[in-house]
């Protein structure tokens, strides 16, 4: 038997992503939902800035960007309309084995 997750917060394996996954999970529910994205789409691979390391839950060093320390995410996006269609957090091996 399941127990429910929403009902006692936090999954009970070590998950650090666990306080943004059902936000994004349910952000690209919605906009699959709701929108339809144009003829033509733009991946950008985003970086969040932060700033010390053991406090950030899938910290990347990524030297290509400006801000090269954070947390990496995909986002496709519509051209057309300049809107974000979806959210991906990259959590390489952060990422706890189901």
């Amino acid at each position: 038997e399941k127990i429910d997750q929403r009902f006692f917060g936090a999954p009970f394996t070590h998950d650090p992503f666990h306080p943004i996954r059902e936000l994004q999970d349910e952000w690209n529910k919605n906009m699959t939902r709701i929108f339809n994205p144009g003829w033509l789409t733009c991946l950008d691979k985003s970086m969040s800035k932060w700033l010390i390391k053991w406090t950030c839950p899938g910290f990347v060093f990524c030297p290509r960007k400006p801000w090269p320390f954070g947390n990496e995410y995909h986002t496709p996006g519509c051209v057309v309309t300049t809107i974000i269609s979806m959210v991906e957090l990259v959590e390489g091996k952060t990422r706890p084995t189901e």
